[in-house]
């Protein structure tokens, strides 16, 4: 299975019912660029705020999830628009135990 194949195989509805406190711009970035703008601007966001990265980068499917497991920032899932990933998450507390 290529990556593109896996990327049509998400579904097409959110996984979360409200709107994103911001949405990030990551679409023609290639890894780690996509959470490289994350990174940039989720500091000034509160505790709890839903975040969605767009990128079509098919390796945000591996990437968006594992980089918010490492940083305990809850991961919600993704569906796709054509071929561009929506990745939904929400900006964790670090400073909280898993």
């Amino acid at each position: 299975m290529t990556k593109d194949d896996r990327v049509t195989q998400i579904g097409t509805t959110p996984p979360v019912e409200s709107s994103p406190e911001i949405i990030v711009e990551a679409c023609g970035l290639l890894c780690p660029l996509p959470l490289v703008k994350v990174a940039r601007v989720i500091g000034g966001l509160a505790v709890g705020a839903l975040i969605e990265l767009r990128s079509d980068d098919p390796a945000a499917l591996a990437d968006v999830p594992a980089w918010c497991e490492a940083r305990r920032h809850p991961y919600l899932g993704a569906c796709r628009e054509g071929l561009v990933l929506r990745l939904f998450f929400r900006k964790g507390d670090p400073s909280r135990e898993a």
